[in-house]
């Protein structure tokens, strides 16, 4: 028997049945003993729509806005402005003195470090002589400090998080930890004040105040108050003080962190500027040793010249180049920390049309360390190529039909 609607003929679903005969009722009745699906020669196949026209027409007349990707072409990007440089400072008494080479590859000042500790994960450093932190509890790791915490998301193996009671969280709590953030991998611009921002927001545990120069001594692991697992490699080593120019720091370790990996496609607007001119990779990796630089190339910075600055076009192709290779990774949760002019024209590429609302949230230029998360999707063939050869899959897609009951089909 087939069935039909509008003219196209359906699957059939076909019912093995046995005969017996009720002894209470002496009736004759069927039971079922198995089931399959028939499928029409001519059916179509079913990941293909008839009248994509029509559907699309339909769609733009009743809700042109309203889009639908499945979720494993999409990713979660919390997009990150570094927090307070002096160069900032500076640039605020006078603009003419962001060309100032007293201010070339600028760290963070102190507020910058406060802003960037207030967004994330880890607990204020003091500086290298401030108090010691409270000893972890053993039982579960987090990104920044170990307490009884409940399981991780199952898309994010780190998922950045305190203990309602953790005593080195103060009131107001972090943003990252009291969101319950996951971060799958930090993207950083290979900037000293976007790497320092990266390191106190999504870092792990500060290094002990007698652990010198970040590098060796300390206790077995190289991480105050932990116990004697394997050391972690540095995500930033300790840093000395210099008036006007940098803030004394501890060491931070890496232990319980995502993967951090520098990206230049993300850097701040090149050209002219000194302090938007990178220090060599090689400083760099001495600096930020769990760092992945490899993507930063060659060590001294060919991309810099004091005779010309970038175009608004020409950031905002390199903002788009930078989005498609997030796209094409592997990643759901994605911390992208980076620089004001980049992000302001990067997204301003997208939104038009809008909700004057939603322009705004996309289009505003960012406070220091603020963080504003998108949805990235990207439904296109290289885009679809890329997760089927990277073997991604929508872990929350259930099978259903036969698969569901484990018969043959």
């Amino acid at each position: 028997m087939q069935s039909s609607f509008a003219g196209v003929k359906a699957p059939v679903t076909v019912y093995a049945t046995k005969l017996y005969r009720c002894n209470s009722t002496n009736r004759f009745k069927t039971t079922i003993t198995g089931v399959h699906q028939a499928k029409s020669a001519d059916m179509p196949p079913t990941n293909k729509v008839t009248d994509p026209e029509d559907a699309e027409t339909t769609r733009k007349s009743v809700c042109p806005r309203i889009s639908l990707v499945p979720v494993r072409y999409t990713k979660v990007v919390h997009f990150v402005r570094h927090g307070q440089g002096f160069h900032n400072v500076a640039g605020h008494i006078n603009h003419d003195n962001y060309k100032l080479w007293d201010y070339a590859d600028a760290h963070l000042t102190e507020l910058g470090w406060q802003q960037a500790e207030q967004l994330g994960a880890c607990p204020p450093s003091q500086h290298s002589r401030g108090p010691r932190l409270p000893a972890p509890s053993k039982t579960k790791r987090c990104a920044c400090i170990t307490h009884h915490l409940p399981p991780p998301a199952p898309s994010s193996p780190f998922h950045l998080d305190y203990a309602p009671t953790c005593p080195a969280l103060p009131r107001p709590g972090r943003h990252v930890v009291a969101t319950r953030l996951p971060v799958d991998l930090v993207v950083v611009a290979p900037l000293q004040r976007a790497l320092e921002t990266a390191v106190a927001a999504f870092g792990g545990l500060h290094q002990r105040a007698d652990h010198g120069n970040g590098n060796g001594g300390g206790d077995a692991d190289g991480v105050d108050g932990t116990d004697g697992a394997a050391a972690a490699p540095l995500l930033m080593a300790a840093q000395e003080g210099l008036e006007g120019k940098r803030v004394e720091r501890r060491a931070v370790s890496s232990r319980g962190c995502p993967p951090f990996i520098a990206q230049e496609l993300c850097r701040e607007h090149i050209g002219v500027h000194p302090c938007d001119r990178r220090s060599e990779v090689s400083a760099y990796k001495e600096r930020f040793p769990a760092v992945d630089f490899s993507l930063v190339q060659p060590d001294e910075d060919a991309l810099w010249s004091a005779e010309h600055r970038e175009s608004k076009d020409e950031i905002r192709r390199r903002g788009l180049a930078f989005l498609k290779w997030l796209a094409a990774r592997p990643e759901r949760h994605i911390a992208v920390v980076s620089h004001s002019s980049f992000l302001h024209f990067t997204l301003s590429c997208f939104g038009q049309g809008a909700a004057e609302a939603v322009q705004g949230e996309m289009h505003k230029w960012y406070d220091n360390c603020e963080m504003r998360s998108l949805v990235l999707s990207d439904d296109s063939e290289e885009a679809a190529a890329a997760m089927a050869a990277g073997g991604t899959a929508d872990e929350w897609h259930f099978a259903g039909g036969l698969h569901a009951t484990g018969r043959p089909h």
